[in-house]
């Protein structure tokens, strides 16, 4: 999960903050998740001290966000006496925000797809004798699906 990379950054590679997460596909919609995570954003409410539940209010001390201006609090650096964002900039390439019913359709058909192969086996696979049938007609689905009637 983007979290616990977040997690592999900050406090086992003791990585202080970065400067720009890059990511296309589904690597832009991590990049999103970065950005929620650990980048610029205020907490709902908009305000450091608002009773709204931003940072210094008594909502967002009740949810441990006292004194965090940005990202949820665990995913913050001081830089020059200053708290700032752990991942400061972003560019996802290639993504929404949130999937359509289209692509969650299109998901779960690929999902059903690999479900369906015997070598499945409810998800207890031999690594030696993976699924590859439902692998390569979920990939075949995805093919079709990144296509637009204009080829």
């Amino acid at each position: 999960t983007v979290r616990l990379q977040l997690l592999l950054l900050k406090n086992e590679l003791k990585i202080n903050s970065v400067k720009c997460v890059i990511g296309g596909s589904f690597g832009g919609m991590q990049c999103v998740e970065y950005c929620v995570m650990a980048g610029a954003t205020r907490p709902v409410g908009g305000s450091l001290d608002s009773d709204a539940g931003g940072v210094g209010s008594k909502k967002a001390d009740a949810v441990g966000m006292s004194g965090v201006p940005y990202g949820i609090g665990e995913f913050t650096t001081k830089r020059n006496g200053r708290i700032e964002p752990f991942v400061r900039s972003a560019v996802p390439i290639a993504c929404g925000a949130a999937h359509t019913a289209w692509q969650i359709g299109i998901s779960e058909t690929q999902r059903q797809a690999i479900y369906a192969d015997p070598k499945w086996k409810n998800g207890r696979i031999d690594p030696h004798d993976p699924p590859h049938s439902g692998l390569s007609v979920a990939r075949q689905v995805a093919m079709v699906s990144y296509r637009t009637p204009l080829g």
